[in-house]
């Protein structure tokens, strides 16, 4: 049995037909005419297959006829951004469309908090779409997406812990910076310490123990934080201001490439790069040195 289902486009002045064939379906994008003259060119254009052609040709004569909910379902559960055409929305016809793709919320017509809820669950970023916030949806949405604390009206000490366990980066977003917010961010995050306004020896030290690289961006380095960089990823040696032998050796246990960046080399800290990656060997800068590296 072949069923189909019209959506006017009256900005684009184009129509879509959606035909359902046995439980399958085909879209046929933007055509204005259905007369019986260009049938075939439509029928070649989208490859409708020869056996659904004479029911296609039924089923348009009956284009004025109520749709079933159920036709409408299986195509919103398929194209959730058609639910823009449909005039008579119902809540069961929305939560398909938005279940399916939240940021169809933002066709829908009336907004409940249900429907809501589906649309954060979805895609917390369509926190952007809803009107009346409120702080269950909020949350609901920066645990999906933790960026999406950005589209929050008002934020709470637990929506912005929320959203930086989700998402480290959302600290930026976060008007009211407090440590335990930020210690929670750097955690999920090293990169999250260029973000902290008022950093402190332990969120540096929490932030390059989940990453080395971000040492870049700690403004008082210690030896601790140092230390701990390089132990996460030799190659944070690149960072170091002050780089003393303890750290150099750390650095090339780790990553042998870190050889690289040692500005003292010595026959103990190149052997030890060399052991970890024959490769380093290229950055040993007193060939001398290669005699003593067995």
């Amino acid at each position: 049995m072949t069923s189909l289902v019209k959506f006017e486009n009256h900005f684009e002045g184009k129509t879509t037909l959606v035909f359902l064939h046995n439980g399958k379906h085909i879209i046929i994008n933007g055509c204005q005419t259905f007369s019986t003259s260009n049938m075939l060119s439509i029928f070649n254009t989208f490859k409708v297959p020869e056996l659904m052609q004479n029911d296609v040709r039924e089923a348009i004569k009956t284009l004025d006829q109520e749709v079933s909910d159920d036709d409408l379902k299986l195509i919103l559960s398929i194209y959730p951004v058609y639910l823009e055409f449909i005039d008579s929305q119902t809540p069961d016809l929305c939560m398909v469309a938005v279940q399916k793709d939240g940021w169809a919320l933002k066709f829908v017509k009336e907004q409940t908090d249900e429907l809501c809820m589906a649309g954060v669950q979805n895609d917390g970023m369509v926190l952007y779409l809803i009107k009346d916030q409120t702080p269950e949806i909020c949350l609901a949405a920066v645990q999906n997406d933790g960026l999406a604390l950005q589209y929050v009206k008002e934020q709470t000490p637990d929506l912005c812990m929320a959203a930086v366990q989700n998402n480290g980066w959302a600290l930026q977003f976060v008007k009211e910076q407090t440590p335990e917010i930020c210690l929670v961010a750097v955690q999920n995050s090293g990169w999250a310490i260029q973000l902290v306004k008022d950093q402190t020896p332990d969120l540096c030290l929490a932030a390059v123990q989940n990453n080395g690289w971000p040492l870049r961006y700690v403004k008082e380095q210690t030896p601790e934080i140092c230390l701990a960089a390089v132990k996460n990823d030799g190659v944070a040696l690149e960072f170091v201001k002050e780089q003393t032998p303890e750290i150099c050796m750390i650095a090339v246990q780790n990553n042998g490439w870190a050889l690289q960046f040692v500005k003292e080399q010595t026959p103990e800290i190149c052997l030890t790069a060399v052991q970890k990656d024959g490769l380093s060997l290229r950055f040993v800068k007193d060939k001398s040195m290669v005699a003593q590296i067995p």
